[in-house]
């Protein structure tokens, strides 16, 4: 099976080809990872959902903490990435507490209603339209007590409220300006295909904050919402 673009961009593009760079951002994902994963609550024989589990740094780092009679579920919308986890969950030796589910955050219908103990999610919902039925859709697969760990980068205020600026970032000059005479042709192009491309097609990422969030986990039922220290 050819590999989609989601999971192109995931194990290649993202990086540049620089092997630097992706061991630098590895080792901050590593961070993030066993600082959402630190207050969960896992110990031995726990379920967990990864919610567009990507390349499983989450769920492998999860599956470490529940032992060898815990489990964790997979969940992906990218079935090249899923087949990049199950390859993986292989060659470590614990397929056989693996389970891997095609599933958007916001429809999660393949799982069972109260089944697991954690649902985990790093920069999903960012890329998700209804965010309020993905959280009522986490919040049903809980067991009573379970918990949610999520980690969502948020920028609503640079991203929107300056938004001029940030379509211009890829250049220093101000296409107006003497100093971008040369080049004005070639930053009008780009400026019109940024416009046309690109402009809105991340609307979901600029459409919640961290207020919002809250405010959301809490309508979709959640108690004891919080924001973890650092």
């Amino acid at each position: 099976m050819a590999p989609d673009r989601w999971s192109q961009w995931l194990a290649e593009t993202r990086f540049g080809g620089d092997s630097k760079t992706a061991d630098m951002l590895l080792r901050r994902l590593t961070l993030v990872r066993d600082h959402l994963l630190r207050n969960a609550g896992l110990e031995e024989g726990k379920v967990v959902l990864d919610v567009g589990a990507g390349e499983g740094l989450i769920g492998f780092g999860a599956l470490e903490l529940v032992g060898t009679t815990g489990r964790v579920i997979f969940s992906e919308i990218s079935e090249a990435l899923l087949d990049f986890d199950r390859l993986a969950a292989e060659q470590m030796g614990v397929f056989d507490r693996c389970s891997f589910v095609k599933a958007a955050a916001e429809e999660l219908s393949a799982i069972e209603s109260e089944f697991v103990d954690l649902v985990t999610a790093r920069s999903v919902l960012i890329y998700v339209d209804d965010k309020p039925k993905a959280l009522r859709e986490f919040f049903r697969v809980l067991k009573p007590g379970g918990r949610v760990a999520l980690f969502e980068p948020i920028d609503d205020q640079r991203m929107s409220e300056f938004s001029e600026y940030w379509g211009r970032r890829a250049w220093v000059a101000d296409p107006d300006s003497e100093e971008a005479a040369p080049v004005r042709d070639l930053l009008e192009r780009l400026a019109t295909h940024w416009e046309t491309r690109y402009r809105h097609v991340n609307t979901a990422m600029l459409n919640f904050n961290e207020r919002d969030l809250v405010q959301m986990c809490v309508a979709a039922g959640f108690a004891g919402v919080h924001r973890a220290a650092s």
